[in-house]
């Protein structure tokens, strides 16, 4: 249920909306990048976010996704240059601070770094006995080649393979090529009730885990804007409409998930910006807050 949510919430997202009526002239026009498959919810909960986040600055603004499908990569790249759009998300690094302005709010309360291994059906008895990561090294993983999470897990021990999309990554595990993909206990609900979770199901009793944070990223050359949404997510959490957002969001996937009766296997995390370390730890999720 939780996963159509956002889907609906991606393809609302899909039409040009403003918060002062048709008539006034938005002083902020924000455009965010469209999801890359037709199935893909991850962009619903970081819209709603950034809407959020724009409404907490009471000035008139539009929002629009991009007119062509973009990568992850893609997105950070043309935030670079400055071009298509004017903000993106995805996970902080400290390569990434270099390159782009980072609104420094973990908007995922760090959800990307709590993972459970998505497996095919029927073969999850080959994961019960394996509590460690050196155990976990035997196994053959992918995450896509445009994740931070690719480098995480090869710098913890894991047998990683890149793969070429986020597409791939189901087809790949489906196939055998591979025989897990971990994936964000924000994102792992809504994939299997997706087509691309056909034949495939959640480990039930591993969660990974290592600091990390879904953040926006916006142009260097549009300090401005950073700004703004730094200024805005800060309200909202001060209200506690973030964090009402976020329980509306995951509290069910994540309860169906049983976080609290998993093994969990710290990991590190090389790439996490020393500066969101404050950010993660005061606003950040424990699986006991489930129950």
């Amino acid at each position: 249920m939780v996963g159509k949510r956002l889907f609906r919430l991606a393809m609302m997202a899909a039409l040009e909306f403003s918060s002062a009526g048709v008539h006034a002239a938005p002083s902020l026009q924000v455009v965010f990048p469209r999801p890359e498959t037709p199935y893909d919810a991850r962009t619903g909960y970081p819209v709603a976010v950034l809407r959020l986040a724009l409404e907490h600055l009471n000035v008139a603004f539009s929002m629009k996704q991009s007119a062509i499908v973009l990568s992850q990569a893609r997105t950070l790249r043309l935030l670079e240059d400055n071009q298509v759009v004017t903000v993106g998300w995805s996970v902080a690094t400290v390569e990434r601070d270099k390159r782009l302005l980072t609104v420094r709010v973990p908007i995922d309360r760090g959800l990307i770094g709590w993972r459970i291994l998505l497996i095919r059906r029927d073969e999850e008895k080959q994961f019960r006995d394996l509590l460690t990561v050196s155990q976990l090294a035997h196994v053959p993983m992918a995450q896509d080649q445009d994740w931070p999470d690719l480098a995480i897990l090869r710098d913890n021990g894991f047998d990683m393979t890149a793969a070429f999309d986020y597409a791939s990554l189901f087809s790949m595990l489906k196939l055998g090529h591979v025989d897990a993909v971990p994936r964000s206990v924000a994102e792992i609900g809504q994939e299997l009730q997706s087509p691309d979770g056909a034949d495939l199901v959640a480990e039930t009793h591993l969660l990974l885990h290592y600091p990390s944070a879904l953040v926006f990223f916006v142009s260097k050359s549009n300090p401005s804007l950073a700004a703004e949404l730094q200024k805005g997510l800060e309200r909202a959490i001060a209200d506690g409409s973030l964090r009402r957002l976020f329980e509306l969001t995951y509290r069910q996937s994540l309860n169906a998930l049983h976080l609290h009766d998993r093994h969990v296997i710290e990991l590190t995390n090389p790439l996490l910006p020393a500066s969101m370390v404050p950010a993660c730890r005061d606003f950040g999720f424990q699986p006991e807050t489930t129950q």
